[in-house]
C-alpha cells in the first residue's frame, strides 16, 4: 500500500497536518488493512520519522525499515501542526539530535536498509547514522550513500536507472530476504 498524508492533494490540502498526525493515519491504513505482522515501512524524507516512530506499536510488527532521505526530529516537534512555529522549531540548530531515536528503535529487531545522497543539502549526515547506531537489535542494518543524489531521491533514482536498478535490487533483497 502506498498512502499520501492528509495535508497533500486535492481532498485535504487544507486539512492541518503534523508528523503525529502522520503516525495516526499510517497505523490507522495497517489497522484496515488487517495486517499485524511482517510489515515493511518505507519512508522518504519527513516519512522517515513517522516509519521510526511507528515501530514501538504493539498492535503490529514492522519487518523492514527502508529510509530514503530520512529525517528526524525532536518530541517538541511532533505533535507542532505544520506551519510557521514547526518550522523555526525543527530550524533550530541541531534540533533532530534530541530526536528519540533511542526510545522508537530499542527493540526493533528487523531488517534496516538508509539509502541517502552522499552529501544531502537537506538532512544532516549524522542523522543516516544516528539512525543505525540506534538499531542496536536489527537482524540488518545498511547503510547507502549514493554521490551525485539530491534530497529528493525518488525522481533522480527513476531518472538514473543503473543507480535506481541497484537501489529496487538492495529493497527487494530486504523484503524478500526477509520472508525466506
Amino acid at each position: 500500500m502506498s498512502m499520501d498524508f492528509s495535508g497533500h492533494g486535492e481532498s485535504t490540502r487544507n486539512c492541518e497536518g503534523s508528523i503525529l498526525k502522520r503516525i495516526e493515519e499510517a497505523q490507522s491504513a495497517i489497522h484496515y488493512l488487517g495486517v499485524d505482522e511482517g510489515i515493511s515501512l518505507i519512508g522518504f524524507s519527513m516519512s522517515g520519522q513517522v516509519a521510526i516512530s511507528m515501530l514501538p506499536n504493539p498492535a503490529f510488527s514492522v519487518e523492514n525499515v527502508i529510509l530514503f532521505s530520512p529525517a528526524i526530529y525532536c518530541d517538541d516537534a511532533i505533535p507542532m501542526p505544520f506551519g510557521p512555529e514547526f518550522s523555526a522549531c525543527i530550524r533550530r540548530p541541531d534540533s533532530w539530535r534530541e530526536a528519540r531515536c533511542d526510545r522508537d528503535l530499542r527493540d526493533f529487531n528487523g531488517n534496516l536498509l538508509i539509502v541517502t545522497p552522499e552529501h544531502d543539502p537537506v538532512v544532516p549526515s549524522d542523522v543516516a547514522r544516528t539512525i543505525l547506531d540506534n538499531a542496536v537489535n536489527a537482524k540488518t542494518a545498511r547503510h547507502v550513500p549514493i554521490p551525485g543524489a539530491p534530497h529528493v531521491l525518488g525522481k533522480w533514482l527513476s531518472e538514473n536507472l543503473n543507480v535506481g536498478n541497484a537501489i529496487v535490487d538492495a529493497v527487494a533483497g530486504v523484503i524478500i530476504g526477509a520472508s525466506r
